[in-house]
């Protein structure tokens, strides 16, 4: 297909999409469920559809620091004496979990093919909103290539960060003389050009129903490129002006990430909070993790180590029921077993030694001794 002609597709599209939103738009407010599929190459062609909920955010997330989830390793040997030795020195302060992007670990695909295709759309888009700067489609137009840009963005963070991890284990190997720097400029430039279009659409279109699209993702990439505070400002548009929107628990958890790294564990608790309300959504387990450590940082270490309980049985619990329905639970094992490493930290504040191998059992089974 040549570019000509896509790009008249990628209009015609447009126009009927646009059209058929106004239309349904007075009836009822459309309704969204988070799709996660692959990319494939007869996808190229379709750069203007109409995309969901769950597809934005995964176009947000793709591509997001994946690193490999390790934590030093915290078992000991069992016995009497060790169990009733009196307990070392440890800097509380200094033990933090991972961050919460390091569960979303994601399975090799075709990156560079992926990247390519998403060049193109790029590029056909961009097009098309110098052809129709003046279009009242036009913020149309700039949502769809402000999300590519977004997803561009990741790809690039994404493929940088596996070739610092490579090389950063070939200097710890002693191949490689230089310690590696990670530069990320070449994505967070990505993130710029797509706040610049989300911009323009909140200063041109102010009234338009994707208003809280526009915000959620000023929120994500300006967090992206390090202004904290006008991302923070952002979600907290957000969450206050359309409370009834569907990007507002993925920018409280947003939020209770923000005062969390900052340190400001109610606020934080706050934010995780208001997304522990809602059982079925991806980041509940998630925010149950973290308002244990919030928890833990503000002193209650009795509940935070009955909320962590509970946040692993809950999760054992989810996968048993998906492995009886023939269904994976993604990042099932990395939250389950950073939260049983975390309970040992928990225990030794708020538990009895003496009793220390019955719980694990009770807690762990087979596994006990590894937290012992």
């Amino acid at each position: 297909m040549s570019q000509k002609i896509l790009s008249l597709f990628l209009v015609a599209s447009l126009l009927i999409a646009n059209s058929a939103d106004a239309q349904s738009s007075k009836k009822k407010k459309a309704t969204t469920k988070p799709v996660v599929k692959k990319m494939t190459q007869a996808q190229s062609a379709r750069a203007a559809k109409k995309k969901t909920v769950g597809e934005l955010l995964r176009q947000a997330d793709r591509g997001a620091n994946i690193g490999n989830l390790q934590k030093s390793n915290t078992a000991i040997s069992v016995s009497a004496d060790a169990l009733s030795a009196p307990r070392r020195n440890v800097n509380l302060s200094s033990v933090k979990p991972p961050r919460t992007s390091s569960f979303f670990e994601q399975g090799n695909t075709d990156k560079a093919r992926l990247e390519k295709i998403t060049d193109q759309q790029i590029n056909e888009l961009f097009k098309l909103t110098q052809q129709f700067k003046n279009s009242p489609q036009r913020g149309e137009l700039w949502l769809r290539l402000a999300e590519l840009y977004v997803e561009k963005s990741g790809i690039i963070d994404f493929r940088k960060q596996g070739e610092y991890d490579q090389a950063l284990k070939e200097f710890q190997e002693g191949s490689r003389k230089v310690k590696p720097k990670l530069n990320l400029s070449d994505a967070k430039e990505y993130n710029r050009k797509a706040i610049q279009l989300y911009q323009w659409f909140v200063r041109d279109f102010p009234k338009d129903e994707k208003m809280d699209q526009a915000l959620f993702f000023l929120g994500y990439n300006s967090y992206e490129i390090g202004d904290l505070k006008g991302g923070t400002d952002y979600y907290t548009r957000l969450t206050s002006q359309y409370p009834r929107s569907p990007f507002v628990t993925e920018a409280n958890f947003a939020l209770g990430e923000y005062y969390f790294e900052n340190e400001k564990w109610s606020m934080a608790r706050k934010y995780y909070e208001q997304v522990f309300k809602f059982k079925r959504h991806r980041l509940h387990n998630f925010s149950m993790y973290k308002i244990a450590w919030c928890q833990f940082r503000m002193g209650e270490s009795t509940a935070a180590l009955k909320t962590m309980e509970n946040l692993v049985r809950i999760n054992r619990e989810q996968a048993q029921i998906a492995d009886s329905e023939g269904r994976k639970v993604v990042n099932r094992g990395k939250l389950e077993s950073e939260g049983l490493r975390d309970i040992v930290l928990f225990y030794g504040e708020a538990g009895d030694s003496r009793n220390a191998p019955e719980y694990f059992q009770n807690l762990a089974g087979k596994d006990a001794n590894n937290y012992l």
